[in-house]
């Protein structure tokens, strides 16, 4: 198996904020036989769908496939829950183009990955990919300056992904697979905004696996600084001290079921 990375330096601008542009390929590359054109034909066709379906509003997760049996193309797209419907719709038409200006899927074979930082991620394979698959981190980055008092910050910080990481275990979020936090930094005037967001496809348990996986690379690249965000094949992590996530749709406020639930949850596990 021949593994590929490539980073490509566009971007699209949203809040006066340019975010630039990844994409990797996991498996073979092309070697220009039948089979891997009929393959392709078909992702032409599934990137299209993208921009033509569904109608408004525009959904935040959507999978698809098209093709014959043996030529099939899956996949799917993921907008972050901070973006409104017609950014998510601008960022996938913005990914698609960019696509098949370049050709990227002509030149991989078996699982392509197209990231938008911080906005929406494009995904297509050969074969259906409703799993979480490890290891899959492949952008990362920080969000602002260090700040004053690194210690309660990170602490905070800490903790309150802990929570999330064990929500997603018991499986009461949103069928977007989202949820967000706002909480205060004790002894500061700072707040953290936290968003952290599954593809639906995959199950509460694995979920909670894949942000276990993006947090692990928290301490070592985001350490101190204002915000940061990891991102993962099957899910996002992002936080920051400035708002960024007003405008979510269906972002998680715990009930007092929910909130029972966490406790049971965390007696159970001491």
């Amino acid at each position: 198996m021949i593994i590929m990375s490539m980073f490509i330096n566009i971007a699209i601008s949203s809040n006066d904020q340019d975010f630039g542009s990844s994409s990797m390929c996991i498996g073979n590359s092309t070697n220009g036989n039948n089979v891997y054109r009929n393959y392709h034909m078909s992702v032409s066709s599934l990137l299209s769908n993208f921009t033509l379906e569904p109608v408004p509003p525009v959904p935040r997760f959507y999978s698809t496939y098209t093709g014959p049996p043996r030529d099939r193309a899956y996949g799917s797209y993921i907008c972050w829950g901070d973006i409104s419907s017609q950014l998510c719709k601008k960022c996938v038409s913005h990914v698609t183009e960019s696509l098949s200006n370049q050709d990227f899927y002509q030149e991989c074979y078996a699982i392509g990955y197209y990231l938008e930082s911080g906005l929406c991620l494009v995904q297509y394979s050969n074969k259906s990919v409703n799993t979480y698959i490890n290891g899959f981190v492949f952008s990362m980055g920080n969000i602002g300056g260090k700040v004053a008092d690194y210690l309660p910050y990170n602490k905070t910080l800490s903790k309150t992904i802990e929570g999330l990481i064990k929500e997603a275990t018991i499986g009461n979020w949103t069928r977007t697979n989202l949820a967000t936090r706002v909480v205060p930094v004790t002894g500061t005037r700072d707040e953290i905004h936290i968003l952290v967001q599954c593809i639906p496809v995959i199950s509460s348990k694995n979920c909670s696996r894949c942000l276990r996986e993006l947090y692990d690379y928290v301490p070592s690249h985001c350490n101190g600084t204002q915000g940061g965000v990891v991102v993962h094949a099957n899910c996002v992590l992002k936080f920051s001290n400035q708002t960024f996530i007003g405008g979510v749709h269906g972002s998680l406020t715990p009930s007092y079921l929910h909130c029972f639930l966490v406790m049971l949850f965390v007696l159970c596990t001491l």
